[in-house]
């Protein structure tokens, strides 16, 4: 497959060709259409996600996944007898249409769970204060055996996601004039509709049975009723990762994504202090360019009114919050740091091949 000749022209005479072999996807460029560039490679199977739009010279098409295994932090990956650039996600501009959907067919073909999937089906409310909206098909949500399917056409793109109930973290619907819909897993899913209220009840039934993404046990940390701070937001700290809620959103991080942390109070004698937080949230469509990952994967929070003992007491000793996330962010990392150091010996085992 070739994509457009003139978008390869415009882009520094930079020439693409895809390939579909042995579960992966295949981009070789060239230059001047001569001299081989690097080969990238994507494993079918791991995509989480799949968008398609219209550009100038053809169709786009943008699918990924999300950092877990040794092969994903590997570098390198063999494909056949050539060792390729290991991508987990990618980019494609400028394809017949014919080849767009040979793609995407393969993707699913492989076993990425992208496709029309059985299950009970739920639609949006029709949006009458979003005129641009008017004329787009519904928006959708699919319960099926195995996972989520949410569906969404907008202006410049059809956007595809799919969340396993073994990964979702995070089901939420907020709003009085129906339920807008927040989902967070190895993708994120924030609904530009809103959905009826009883659609959002039976949902979160489905979620609650198949999933039991809330009821994971786990203590939570608010604020104290006598701080009189707002109630809106909290930590729930879990085995493999917390739940953040901060006001209407809500956030799930692995510990090992956690950048840095820490408790101030405005004074020493302060019964109350402000729990804060930074982290990189992991999320497929981050590796996307055309998602401004740059901008968008640090996340901040924070929740005040905190009683001062849930951090430390006396003057030395750690308080319960503070010793779970100590404990949990450090064997996080080191779990992580054994894999990348397996992932960096396989690479170069492939070098040396």
């Amino acid at each position: 497959m070739k994509t457009n000749t003139l978008m390869c022209i415009l882009r520094w005479c930079t020439f693409d060709t895809i390939e579909l072999k042995d579960g992966y996807i295949l981009r070789t460029w060239k230059i001047f259409g001569i001299k081989s560039g690097v080969t990238d490679a994507f494993k079918a199977e791991r995509a989480v996600f799949c968008d398609s739009g219209n550009g100038l010279f053809g169709k786009n098409l943008f699918f990924g996944s999300v950092v877990k295994t040794v092969e994903d932090y590997q570098e390198t990956v063999k494909v056949g007898d050539v060792t390729c650039e290991n991508e987990i996600g990618m980019d494609i501009y400028g394809l017949k249409k014919e080849n767009a959907d040979a793609i995407r067919k393969y993707i699913v073909d492989c076993g990425a769970k992208l496709g029309d999937d059985s299950g009970e089906v739920f639609y949006a409310n029709f949006p009458w204060m979003k005129p641009l909206r008017w004329f787009m098909p519904r928006e959708s949500l699919r319960f099926g055996k195995e996972g989520i399917f949410h569906s969404v056409k907008t202006i410049r793109r059809n956007r595809t996601s799919y969340i396993p109930y073994a990964d979702l973290k995070v089901f939420n619907g907020y709003g009085w004039f129906g339920k807008k819909l927040s989902l967070l897993g190895d993708v994120s899913i924030n609904t530009k509709e809103r959905f009826p209220k009883e659609t959002y009840n039976k949902c979160k039934e489905l979620v609650d049975k198949r999933a039991k993404v809330l009821s994971a046990e786990g203590k939570m940390y608010r604020p104290a009723l006598l701080s009189f701070k707002k109630r809106n937001r909290f930590i729930l700290p879990l085995d493999k990762g917390f739940i953040a809620r901060d006001k209407k959103k809500m956030y799930y991080f692995d510990y090992n994504d956690i950048v840095n942390y820490g408790f101030e109070k405005k004074r020493w004698w302060s019964l109350f202090g402000k729990f804060w937080c930074v982290s990189d949230r992991n999320d497929a469509r981050d590796y996307s360019l055309t998602q401004g990952w740059f901008e968008d994967t640090v996340r901040e929070f924070e929740v005040p009114g905190i009683l001062f003992w849930r951090w430390r007491y006396l003057f030395f000793f750690r308080g319960s919050l503070k010793k779970e996330l100590k404990a949990k962010c450090k064997q996080a990392k080191e779990q992580v740091k054994q894999i990348a150091k397996q992932a960096h010996r396989n690479d170069r085992a492939n070098v040396g091949e």
